[in-house]
């Protein structure tokens, strides 16, 4: 998987930092840094098409040590200021594009199907 795309960032990003998908979908260039010398990452709807779920789910959490190893750090920091830090896959392998929201305004329905697709044929589920 690309490397630029959220489906490359976003089962890791759920895994070691418990967050929503809509939530890493969202995430843009600004929402990693560096703070009193511990990278972090920012959930917030600060940014044009960011939103929360709830006041709770405003939160700045540090980055857990396999991302850091992963380098999601750095790819973050190489992303344009502003932008969303991911792109999305292009369904026949061409080359990632923009991500772009749906009708109900969620950027990440499509990876959803696609990450669901990539589960049900690793583990052989038909039902």
């Amino acid at each position: 998987m690309d490397p630029a795309t959220i489906d490359h960032w976003a089962p890791l990003l759920a895994a070691f930092q418990g967050a929503r998908r809509e939530e890493i979908g969202e995430l843009r260039a600004g929402d990693v840094f560096e703070l009193e010398g511990v990278w972090v990452l920012k959930i917030t709807d600060e940014g044009e098409g960011q939103k929360v779920k709830n006041a709770a789910s405003f939160r700045t959490i540090p980055l857990h040590a396999a991302l850091i190893d992963a380098g999601f750090h750095t790819f973050a920091a190489g992303r344009p200021e502003g932008a969303f830090l991911f792109q999305e896959a292009e369904r026949w392998g061409g080359k990632p594009g923009p991500m772009h929201a749906d009708a109900r305004g969620r950027l990440t329905e499509s990876f959803g199907k696609r990450f669901a697709r990539l589960l049900r044929e690793k583990l052989n589920i038909t039902d």
